[in-house]
C-alpha cells in the first residue's frame, strides 16, 4: 500500500469547498469528489484538536488524516 505522500488543495473562485489531490509515494494521484472533500476537511479540523498528538504544521495534519481515513 502507497502512503499519501502530499496533499493539495484548491480552490476555485466560484467553490466553497476545496478541491483535494493526494500524490502517493509511487507517483500515483487521486482528486477527491466534493463529498470526501468536505469529509476531509472535516477530519483535518477535529484531527487538528488533538493533543495526543503533535502536528507542528498543517501539512501534517492533512498528510495524517488522508493516510489514515483515506486508502
Amino acid at each position: 500500500m502507497s502512503l499519501v505522500q502530499s496533499v493539495n488543495l484548491f480552490y476555485a473562485n466560484d467553490q466553497d469547498i476545496a478541491s483535494v489531490q493526494f500524490l502517493y509515494s509511487n507517483g500515483d494521484k487521486r482528486q477527491l469528489n466534493n463529498l470526501e472533500a468536505i469529509k476531509f476537511m472535516e477530519l483535518v479540523e477535529t484531527e487538528s484538536k488533538r493533543t495526543d498528538i503533535d502536528f507542528t504544521d498543517p501539512d501534517g495534519v492533512r498528510q495524517y488524516v488522508a493516510n489514515t481515513y483515506f486508502h
